[in-house]
């Protein structure tokens, strides 16, 4: 679980570098990390891969890879092996946003 918590801090603090109130566009009901316009980049952005573009363009971070979308948090399983719960990967995504909306 420890890993989850990790791998989310660290696409939020990316998400927040490159597009500050990303997390106004996330509807936390609908969030589905294994679809394309549900999970966290497709609803920010319109579909997942135009979030890995954004990313690529602005960040300068080539998520394309797959390992790199998981270690941020963005995709639940890649197929260098990583599997992360969709469900817990989810709910820990629910609670970060839950926690930010609170402070704002």
């Amino acid at each position: 679980m420890k890993h989850i918590e990790m791998d989310v801090n660290a696409g939020i603090d990316l998400l927040d570098k490159i597009y500050p109130g990303w997390d106004d566009w996330v509807d936390l009901d609908e969030l589905d990390m294994n679809t394309v316009d549900k999970c966290i980049l497709g609803q920010v952005f319109g579909h997942y891969d135009e979030g890995v573009s954004y990313i690529i363009r602005f960040a300068k971070i080539d998520i394309n890879l797959g390992h790199t979308a998981c270690e941020l948090g963005f995709d639940p399983i890649y197929t260098d092996g990583c599997y992360i719960d969709e469900w817990l990967l989810r709910m820990e995504w629910i609670a970060r946003i839950s926690e930010r909306r609170k402070k704002a």
